[in-house]
């Protein structure tokens, strides 16, 4: 298990995760929502790709509509 930053707060996530499987275990799959790790945003292709490490600081943010 690996330590991060999820918005602020300590996460824990299984050693080897994606963001993809991040986002999945949160059940965020398929929302509206933008990922950033160390205030970079990822596009959504690259999170399967992009391995979560220890101390990263991931902010996740969902798009919410209104009118």
């Amino acid at each position: 298990m690996i330590t991060l930053q999820l918005n602020g707060n300590a996460h824990q996530v299984e050693d080897g995760s994606s963001v993809a499987d991040l986002v999945a275990s949160l059940s965020l799959t398929g929302k509206a929502i933008a990922v950033a790790i160390n205030r970079e945003v990822l596009s959504d292709s690259d999170w399967p790709q992009r391995r979560l490490l220890p101390k990263d600081a991931v902010d996740i943010v969902r798009a919410i509509g209104g009118g």
